[in-house]
Formats: C-alpha cells, structure tokens, sequence
C-alpha cells in the first residue's frame, strides 16, 4: 500500500480557505490575511518557505510562533506543524497537530479531517481512521471523491462489499478525472460476490484509465479471467485494491 505523501507550496502561490474542497495532495494551509497581526502572518509565511526548501524542523519552529498570536490561523498552523511531522516520519506527532487543528474549528476542517484518517490508517488505527474519512464525507454532503473512496476501501477491508460498493460508487460519480483505482477496487468487490465478467470489465476500464500502469488492475484481470471459468477462494484472496484512486 503506498503511503500518501503530504505536499506543500509557498503561501503566494496556493491560499487554501478551511473546509474549502481539497486539492489532489494536501497542502498546508498558507496564512489568509483578515485582521490577524502582521507578526503571526509574517510566521506562518517563513513556514510556508522552509517547508518548500525541505526545512521542516525550521517550519515548525515558525507555525509554532504563529501560534503565540491569537486569530483564526490557529487551525492552519496545528494543520501545517501536523503535515511536517507527517514528512518527518512523526506520524503520531502528527495525529496530535491535526486533532488540534480539528478542535479549534469545532471539527469543522475537512482537510485536517482526511489527513488524519491518513495518518491513523498508516498507524493501523482503522476504526479511528474510518470514522475520520467520515467525517469529511459528511462535511462534504457526500462529494468529495477521495474520502468516499478512502471510506469504502476501509469498510471493504471489512467485509461489507456490498456498502464499499455503495460508497465508491459515489466516489466515482464525484471525481471529475480518471478513476483507475476506484474501477480496480469496484472490480475487486464485484468479483467477491461472484460477479466475475462485470469485474473484468472494471479492470479493463481500470487499465485503459491508467494506460495499462496500474500493475493491480492487470494482476487482477488475469486472475479475474481465470475465475469466469473456475471459482476458486485462493484466487480471490490474491484480488488487489489500491489505496491511490488515480
């Protein structure tokens, strides 16, 4: 399972309102100016610049100063000290900053939501990480993509095929790109429940989206083909999903 990778780019360049809808990687949240001081934004910008030079320790240093300020950047700076921990390979470091971040808005911050379902899941907390990636779903009223699909490849680790179906499905019908990885892991539970020829038929679809770069999809399609003429259990233990939607 590859390990998502938390981004961040230099205040001028990307301004990220709370809640507003994520981007394809996370990005900490660059200082927005209303009538905060000029010291806590002139912080979170110097954090903001080290974090893109790879200086985590030193952008810490500089959300935590921000901190010192009273204003609503508070969320954003527990969110962007919990994303340099995340890079620095803190991972619970990391939970602690996004729950802070979390607090402070009411639980009303999708973005430090869904990295937190990130981080619980990596730490292998996956009913906490669940109910994170719900969260998002509902702040989202069920449009965002990326957490409907993180929530149903946790739920299909469940066993509940049938609502994973349910949540990737809506996963898909929200993202507005290529879903390659959401048609391999619909193929996936399609073909736990005997449904083998409209499995091959995601995993083709999967493999088209991709360019034929999707190894999971290939390995599952040849599988899947064998499974049309022969079921097998051992065969379908060897289904992969993937955790990266495109």
């Amino acid at each position: 399972m590859l390990r998502f990778q938390i981004l961040i780019f230099a205040a001028l360049f990307s301004l990220t309102a709370v809640g507003a809808t994520r981007p394809e990687t996370h990005q900490p949240e660059p200082y927005q100016p209303k009538t905060q001081q000029d010291d806590s934004r002139d912080a979170m910008e110097r954090g903001t610049e080290l974090f893109s030079r790879g200086q985590f320790e030193l952008a810490i240093t500089q959300y935590r100063l921000a901190l010192s300020w009273p204003g609503e950047h508070l969320a954003r700076a527990h969110y962007n000290i919990g994303v340099c921990h995340y890079q620095l390979g803190r991972t619970r470091e990391a939970v602690a900053e996004y729950r802070a971040a979390l607090k402070t808005t009411d639980g009303k911050y999708q973005k430090a939501s869904f990295a937190l379902g990130v981080a619980l899941r990596e730490l292998g907390e996956f009913a906490e990480a669940k109910r994170a990636f719900a969260d998002v779903v509902r702040l989202s009223q069920e449009h965002d993509a990326e957490a409907l699909f993180q929530l149903a490849l946790l739920i299909s680790n469940e066993g509940n095929y049938e609502l994973a179906e349910k949540y990737l499905r809506k996963a898909m019908n929200n993202s507005p790109r290529n879903f390659s990885g959401g048609h391999n892991n619909l193929g996936v539970l399609l073909a736990m429940r005997g449904r083998y020829d409209d499995a091959v038929r995601e995993f083709k679809v999967a493999l088209q989206q991709s360019n034929g770069q999707l190894t999971e999809a290939s390995d599952n399609l040849k599988l899947c083909q064998t499974l049309v003429h022969s079921s097998s259990a051992n065969l379908l233990a060897s289904l992969k999903t993937t955790n990266q939607a495109q």
